[in-house]
């Protein structure tokens, strides 16, 4: 099918800081009100704009991706297991396979898996990782019910070949934060999950008028545009109960973070530049992370050439400082490849970002 273009813009592949997202389906239904991607104005009922079998020829050729190191997101511009995008998102995995693909593949759902689903995912020689959204807020700010969640985290502990990983997240400080609810939180999903990734809210001028039409105030300044916040407190709370009631539960503060854990190797993404990522829940992973090494200039200079960038840079005690300016795909492909944090003198926003960041 021809690409459809969504408000004149192309939201098939889009390289996000962590993997790149591929998308048959634009659209949600499901009206979390904290939810950033509100702002991109999507249709409320999925929209299919291109075909899965086009959109995996298009990944493979992107210049942005690397065969069985790039992790790949799918069709998270919807929800991939929504009703009208579950066919759509099981159809590029086994084309994926087709392609003998070891690369990691996240699956980002509120939605549940059938024990076909599961089945189906287990059979596939893919390196799948499954991750749960569940943030035990309410139905005013979530649609998908408590109950709801908790029953389909019980059907996932059958799988045996995929990874679970649950995203707790958002955490918003006096609306899911509590002891009695970090408490059960961590009672229903430790027994079923691999691990957690705790992370907070981020706050536009679309969520934050959301939530001042339902009359809760959230913390909305520069920093919370651009990233996910949480209170330090409500880590530590966290942490305390976890070390209580199941200490040998993994957590973590990034997607990144946990992706580079099981590849055995440093964060990618470079997290551990600031300390309180490694040290609020013990990571197990910081031990790499500190003995990261920088990368010889020959290997800059060929991740350079592949994408077509020829600026200047200096390499500096942790991070890369290119001159002038690189987009964001750019900075993800090298932070990726070169195992070591890149950064740009002017940064130019992704197709998503550029959007998000106004509005």
């Amino acid at each position: 099918m021809e690409k459809v273009l969504w408000n004149g813009r192309d939201y098939t592949i889009e390289y996000l800081k962590t993997s790149i997202s591929i998308n048959a389906y634009v659209g949600c239904y499901l009206g979390c009100e904290y939810c950033i991607l509100s702002s991109l104005e999507f249709p409320e009922r999925p929209l299919k704009i291109f075909d899965e079998e086009s959109l995996v020829e298009q990944l493979l050729q992107n210049q942005y991706f690397t065969h069985d190191i790039t992790p790949i997101s799918i069709n998270n511009k919807s929800d991939p297991l929504l009703r009208e995008v579950k066919q759509s998102t099981m159809n590029i995995l086994k084309i994926l396979e087709r392609y003998r693909l070891q690369n990691p593949i996240y699956l980002i759902s509120k939605l549940e898996l059938t024990d076909e689903d599961l089945e189906y995912l287990d059979s596939l020689n893919l390196n799948i990782y499954v991750f749960f959204s569940f943030s035990g807020l309410d139905t005013q700010l979530e649609k998908v019910t408590i109950s709801y969640q908790e029953r389909r985290i019980r059907r996932l502990a059958q799988a045996k070949n995929i990874k679970k990983i649950h995203y707790w997240r958002p955490l918003i400080a006096g609306e899911n934060d509590s002891e009695e609810q970090i408490r059960h939180m961590l009672e229903v999903v430790s027994p079923v999950f691999n691990v957690s990734i705790v992370s907070g809210l981020r706050v536009n001028e679309t969520v934050n008028e959301r939530f001042s039409n339902l009359n809760k105030n959230v913390p909305f300044n520069e920093y919370t545009k651009k990233h996910k916040y949480v209170e330090k407190e409500v880590f530590e709370r966290v942490n305390r109960i976890r070390n209580d009631i199941c200490p040998d539960y993994l957590l973590f503060r990034h997607t990144s973070c946990i992706t580079s854990y099981w590849l055995g190797k440093p964060d990618f993404l470079h997290n551990d530049r600031k300390p309180l990522n490694c040290t609020v829940f013990n990571c197990p992973n910081h031990f790499r992370c500190s003995n990261r090494q920088k990368p010889p200039e020959s290997h800059i200079n060929e991740m350079l050439f592949k994408i077509s960038r020829d600026n200047e840079y200096e390499i500096r005690d942790d991070h890369i400082m290119f001159s002038g300016a690189m987009s964001q795909e750019d900075l993800s492909f090298l932070n990726l490849n070169l195992g070591f944090k890149a950064l740009s003198e002017k940064k130019l926003p992704t197709v998503s970002e550029s959007v998000i960041e106004v509005v």
